[in-house]
């Protein structure tokens, strides 16, 4: 029987903090002549007793990361997601203790495993094995903790063929393959990983996700990602960095919302704002439009953009796909089952389709319209980003229907 003692327990176990940060900011030096100079300033300053001016900028200066605040407690995944430059990387090397923040604090609570970058923490000269035992010493296991996991890291890594080779010789993906083998089976009590899992390949990166799914119970993660699929699965918070700063901090649909928005500015400039795919015989693709009209359990969408092909193409199959704020397919409109086929002139062509009962619970959804050949084996051009349509379906509460 569960005494009241032993349910407190379990609760502040629980939400426990294992990450506290609190105005942290980190500067760098964009010349390196410079930054030696500040270095050795700045260690002479701490010798002396002298304290640094950290919140003010030196010649060539600039902040990579600043006022960043946020807490993560024992059973949360932190999603850490911004455009390329943010700052996630510099932050996650902060949290591991790899460079120290110019001001502001970190708490960090328990064992640290952390996958930051490629061959971090591994001796290149030697080998799998010796490695796996050096790391779980610098983690404070004893080498008898270390044996009795050594046969469930090798396992999970699928590498046992490779693990008296140096790890030099390693491929990339070997290395993730081990590395994270290595942070995630030594049970820590904080997990950092960066976007180095997109290097392995699809079958390791789903087992990665189901070990932070099974360790999370017990361990607080920090997850950096481009990928917002793997955003969405596991992460329940999200912080957005954007040139260095807290964007957002809150929940995983927002923070999701926000990358997107955060990228669509950066093609501001590109054409009609929308990224589109052609094959040689079509010249251009021009003013995709969606038109939404909602009712109280449908939504009608009419749909029109205009084609400039280089010669006749005769029965197009037209399809429009709808994505989820975490980029998952929801919904498809598939112009071969109502039996319509389009056709297009050499020239000019504008397409339109009418699309009703649009059965979709109130959202932003993005689209992507393709035109492919009838058997839907090649496409002839698609229009994957820049579209997006608002559904009002007040009485729609469930998940998508299909369209």
């Amino acid at each position: 029987m569960e005494t009241n003692n032993q349910k407190r327990t379990t609760h502040d176990h629980q939400n426990e903090v294992l990450i506290r940060a609190e105005g942290v900011g980190k500067k760098f030096c964009r010349s390196l002549k410079q930054s030696l100079f500040y270095g050795i300033q700045d260690v002479g300053n701490e010798l002396i007793g002298k304290s640094r001016c950290d919140a003010k900028l030196r010649k060539e200066e600039f902040w990579a990361n600043q006022n960043i605040s946020f807490e993560l407690k024992r059973g949360e995944c932190l999603g850490l997601i911004g455009k390329n430059g943010a700052g996630k990387t510099t932050l996650l090397k902060i949290l591991n203790g790899l460079i120290k923040p110019d001001k502001g604090r970190i708490e960090m609570r328990g064992r640290i495993g952390a996958l930051i970058a490629l061959g971090a923490g591994f001796n290149p000269v030697l080998t799998g094995r010796e490695n796996v035992f050096i790391a779980g010493s610098v983690l404070g296991f004893t080498k008898k903790e270390i044996y009795n996991i050594y046969d469930e890291i090798i396992d999970f890594a699928g590498i046992e063929k490779y693990m008296e080779t140096p790890v030099q010789s390693y491929s990339s993906g070997m290395q993730v393959r081990l590395g994270f083998a290595v942070a995630s089976s030594m049970k820590p009590d904080i997990l950092l990983v960066d976007e180095v899992l997109a290097v392995g390949d699809m079958a390791f990166r789903v087992k990665c996700y189901n070990r932070i799914k099974e360790i999370l119970k017990n361990t607080g993660v920090v997850l950096v990602s481009h990928n917002m699929n793997d955003i969405a699965k596991v992460a329940n918070q999200v912080l957005v960095l954007s040139s260095g700063e807290r964007k957002y901090l809150g929940g995983t649909t927002g923070g999701i919302e926000q990358y997107y928005s955060d990228n669509e500015s950066e093609i501001g400039g590109a054409k009609n704002e929308y990224i589109i795919h052609m094959k040689d015989c079509i010249l251009d693709v021009r003013n995709p439009i969606l038109k939404v009209k909602n009712n109280d359990y449908k939504a009608e969408i009419d749909l029109s953009f205009e084609v400039e092909s280089k010669c006749d193409i005769e029965k197009c199959r037209l399809r429009v796909v709808f994505f989820d704020s975490s980029d998952i397919p929801v919904a498809e409109w598939d112009s071969a089952i109502y039996g319509k086929d389009y056709d297009l002139k050499m020239g000019s062509n504008k397409l339109e389709e009418y699309i009703e009962d649009v059965r979709l619970k109130s959202a932003t959804y993005r689209v992507a319209v393709v035109l492919t050949d009838k058997g839907n084996v090649g496409y002839y051009f698609s229009v994957d980003y820049g579209l997006k349509v608002t559904i009002s379906n007040e009485n729609i509460f469930g998940a998508p229907y299909k369209i």
